[in-house]
């Protein structure tokens, strides 16, 4: 046997232990978690269905398992939110496949999530969902009927509009993320689970640097099919930035090897178990292709930019990937003097590229270090299109500068692309009138 089909046999050995660890690894959680329901220890119950739930969205049944015990343990611990939004994942996954009625769980415990469901998830959503219409008061929805007409001529077939989540796509590529946006919203308000659109959602969330959005619907969207390299690794990379630790070494158990192999992978995983210090004496990852999350934008994602780096750039990459989570880490918590400093002593340090250095003006403004902040745009000069989110940072520090002609200039051209946000919504008032 040759040496090459011998290490293609290795290979795949290796794969199906790793990806069997994984799942056992979320098999023993979910069996831990509803020990400790049952013996009424539901704060760590909670902890470790909702790890269960994460890692097993590709078993309905387990998932859905899992998701019922912790609606009820949340519930058991008063918190109300927490109990509804699990119970909404179950709906939703049922809606994927009925599996609720086959689910081997206590009689009981089936009993009280059901009483529970409509208290806690509308009725509007249930009467959508086969299994649960009749707890919404409704019949199960029955496909229309066609109307019986007399013969006529056969209209002409024309060609169906795309809908809109399709549309959203669209107007993603074309750089209208406004209306890719919009778009997208409208198809999730008439199918939450669309995975389209919640990878629109996700991929605007990811070029504006919103880590929680782009894991809150990558996380959807693996619902209902299985993530590409590019979307696992823009998945991974945000729940570390978004400070969510436990998922995100769940989620890394599970990673296929050629994500793993990522330079923006491997890099957001040394900053996570690496102090930085540590992160220069680490060997440089392997080169891989860059990941880009599907469907494309236009935009260049802010860390994107980390996994383009050349193997011999990958030490100062990767000291300075650690320092911007660690700075991420002491805002997230509050520790503002801290954080400031963190971004100060980042801006000493020789820049490795363009999205790390926005990165980090954005880190200055966000800890009120205005000055500072415009300091480190102006060496960016001129902000370009992509970087609208940006532009609004550099406006808001004009403004605060006291600035007021340069932030009306540089605000008016980043609003037609600009997210809407509350944020947005405040300044532009401020600085267009002049306070």
């Amino acid at each position: 046997m040759s040496g090459a089909r011998l290490r293609a046999i290795a290979l795949v050995v290796l794969l199906t232990a790793f990806t069997a660890a994984g799942q056992d690894f979320y098999a023993n959680r979910l069996q831990r978690g509803i020990a400790e329901f049952q013996r009424g220890q539901f704060e760590a119950a909670a902890q470790d269905l909702r790890m269960a739930a994460f890692g097993l969205v590709d078993s309905i049944p387990d998932y859905e398992t899992a998701q019922i015990y912790l609606t009820l343990a949340n519930r058991k611990l008063d918190r109300k939110d927490d109990a509804s939004v699990a119970a909404e994942k179950v709906v939703h996954a049922e809606r994927i496949e009925a599996v609720f009625r086959t689910l081997k769980i206590d009689p009981q415990v089936r009993a009280d999530f059901e009483a529970a469901l409509p208290k806690i998830v509308s009725a509007q959503a249930l009467a959508r969902t086969p299994t649960f219409a009749a707890l919404a008061g409704v019949s199960p929805p029955r496909a229309p009927q066609p109307a019986v007409t007399p013969a006529t001529q056969p209209a002409e077939r024309r060609p169906s509009e795309p809908n809109a989540a399709e549309r959203a796509v669209a107007a993603l590529r074309a750089g209208d993320g406004a209306a890719a946006r919009r778009l997208a919203e409208n198809a999730i308000a008439g199918d939450y689970t669309n995975a389209l659109a919640h990878a629109v959602l996700a991929n605007l969330g990811w070029t504006a640097s919103d880590w929680n959005s782009v894991a809150e619907h990558y996380g959807i969207v693996r619902t209902r099919r299985r993530l590409t390299n590019e979307e696992n690794a823009a998945f991974y990379v945000a729940l570390v930035r978004s400070g969510r630790t436990a998922d995100a070494a769940g989620v890394r158990r599970v990673l296929p090897p050629a994500v793993l192999a990522m330079p923006l992978v491997s890099q957001m995983s040394a900053a996570t178990t690496m102090p930085p210090s540590m992160a220069a004496q680490a060997s440089p990852p392997p080169s891989a292709p860059a990941p880009q999350p599907q469907p494309q934008p236009r935009q260049v994602s802010p860390l994107v930019a980390i996994a383009k780096q050349k193997p011999s750039d990958a030490t100062a990459t990767r000291d300075l990937a650690a320092e911007l989570v660690e700075a991420d880490r002491l805002l997230r918590e509050g520790k503002i003097p801290a954080a400031r400093d963190a971004y100060l002593r980042l801006t000493l340090q020789p820049a490795v590229n363009r999205e790390l250095s926005l990165e980090i003006a954005k880190g200055l403004n966000r800890t009120s270090s205005f000055r500072a902040s415009s300091s480190e745009y102006r060496k960016l000069y001129p902000l370009k299109r992509g970087e609208e989110m940006h532009m609004l940072y550099e406006a808001e520090n004009r403004y605060e500068l006291g600035e007021l002609i340069a932030a009306k200039q540089i605000l008016a051209a980043a609003l037609p692309a600009l997210p809407k946000s509350r944020e947005a919504d405040l300044y532009r008032e401020k600085i267009e009138r002049g306070r």
